[in-house]
């Protein structure tokens, strides 16, 4: 085996390893700033506070939500008429999961027998959003919440006490793109929390290199100086 062979063979094993780590290339925020500048700077491209949602009804229904470039599915039928996701209004918030006095989305699940997932109308990078526990739920049913995304990884969310609020942001940095995450609780099942000001980037601002797309590159550059020698 020539010496080009050799690295040849080394350079595409490098390729291989590389995509492995890229697909579980993400990382994960409590801070929004930091998340926007690791996304690329600036406010991501898309948004959704509920506000357009007004009046008292809390909307609801067995096939879900759509809210802007988000789409909240309804997968859990026990718990009466507030179910799954629900958009509550500000005046729905006494007692509950006050999130910033506005509109907000609501999450109560008892044993579903799935997750509740929530699904993007496009593909996205990066998924961040406010969050607050309820105020009527005991601490010592908080749990951390699982977050499955569309690629398969199982993110470890926020830790939802009661009253507890704070900021949780995902980002995806191998050029991979999701579009689903499902929620779920694998402590007992049982989930419950408020969401607002989700925002999200469908492309990075910053082109990063994927590793294995570096990977790639090499091969081609080792080709084209073997190309050159033989001349």
């Amino acid at each position: 085996m020539t010496n080009f062979a050799r690295v040849l063979g080394l350079v595409a094993g490098i390729a291989v390893l590389s995509g492995q780590i890229a697909h579980a290339g993400y990382i994960t925020f409590t801070d929004r700033a930091a998340w926007r500048a690791a996304a690329g700077g600036g406010v991501g491209d898309l948004a959704e506070n509920f506000n357009s949602f007004t009046g008292t009804t809390i909307y609801g229904n067995p096939t879900g939500i759509d809210a802007g470039f988000l789409h909240f599915a309804t997968v859990s039928n026990n718990y009466g008429s507030d179910t799954s996701w629900s958009v509550r209004t500000a005046s729905n918030l006494a007692g509950s999961q006050t999130v910033n006095g506005s509109a907000y989305v609501s999450l109560v699940s008892y044993s579903p027998s799935g997750g509740d997932t929530l699904i993007t109308h496009v593909p996205l990078v990066a998924l961040g959003f406010d969050y607050r526990g309820p105020s009527n739920t005991p601490s010592n049913d908080a749990n951390p919440l699982t977050l499955i995304t569309s690629l398969g990884d199982n993110i470890t969310g926020p830790t939802i006490l009661g009253s507890s609020s704070g900021f949780f942001g995902i980002l995806y940095t191998g050029g991979e793109f999701f579009t689903s995450i499902e929620v779920r609780d694998f402590t007992d099942n049982r989930t419950f929390f408020g969401a607002d000001n989700f925002e999200a980037f469908s492309a990075l601002g910053d082109s990063v290199p994927v590793p294995g797309a570096l990977a790639l590159l090499g091969l081609g550059l080792l080709g084209a100086g073997a190309m050159r020698r033989r001349r």
